[in-house]
C-alpha cells in the first residue's frame, strides 16, 4: 500500500506541470487508478481520488463521472470524515459539473441530495465546491426545469 501511495502523490504531482502529461497519465493508468479509488488503505483511495481531480478535465476522467455509479462513489467520498479526500472529491465534482453532460447526469441521477449536504458543511472549503457545483446544475436548464419543484427550490435555495 506505502508504494501505491507514494507512486500516486508522484503522479498527482506531476499532473499539475499540463493537461499533456494529464493526458498520458490517464491514457496509461486511468483504469488501476480507479480501482484504487476503491482500496481497503484510505490513504491510497485519497491520492488516487487527488490524481482523478488533477486530471478532471482529461475526457476518460469526465465520461466515468458521468457513470451513476461511479457519481455515487464520488459523492460518498465528497462526504467522507477524511477532510482532504472529501475536498478533492467534491473538487472533482465541482470542475467536472461544468460539463453539460456531466450536471445533466448528475441532476437526473438524485446525487444533487449529496450536494445539499456538502453545501452544508462547516469548512469554507467544502462549502465552496458545493455552490460551484449546484450553481453548474441550475445552467442545464432543460435538465433542471425537469426536477420536481421541491427539488428545484433545494438546489436555488442552498
Amino acid at each position: 500500500a506505502l508504494q501505491q501511495f507514494e507512486g500516486l502523490l508522484g503522479l498527482t504531482n506531476l499532473a499539475t506541470v499540463g493537461m499533456e502529461v494529464q493526458e498520458k497519465i490517464i491514457e496509461h493508468g486511468f483504469g488501476t487508478i480507479e480501482e484504487l479509488q476503491w482500496s481497503s488503505n484510505q490513504m491510497v483511495v485519497r491520492a488516487a481520488t487527488e490524481l482523478l481531480c488533477n486530471c478532471v478535465s482529461c475526457d476518460k476522467v469526465l465520461h466515468s463521472i458521468k457513470d451513476p455509479s461511479r457519481q455515487k462513489l464520488w459523492c460518498s467520498l465528497a462526504l467522507s470524515e477524511d477532510q482532504p479526500l472529501a475536498l478533492a472529491s467534491a473538487g472533482a465534482l465541482a470542475m467536472a459539473s461544468g460539463d453539460a453532460a456531466v450536471s445533466s447526469s448528475l441532476l437526473k441521477n438524485g446525487s444533487f441530495a449529496e450536494l445539499l449536504d456538502m453545501a452544508d458543511s462547516d469548512h469554507p472549503g467544502m462549502q465552496h465546491r458545493a455552490y460551484v457545483t449546484l450553481e453548474n446544475l441550475t445552467l442545464d436548464k432543460a435538465s433542471f426545469q425537469e426536477l420536481d419543484s421541491a427539488s428545484r427550490c433545494k438546489i436555488t435555495n442552498a
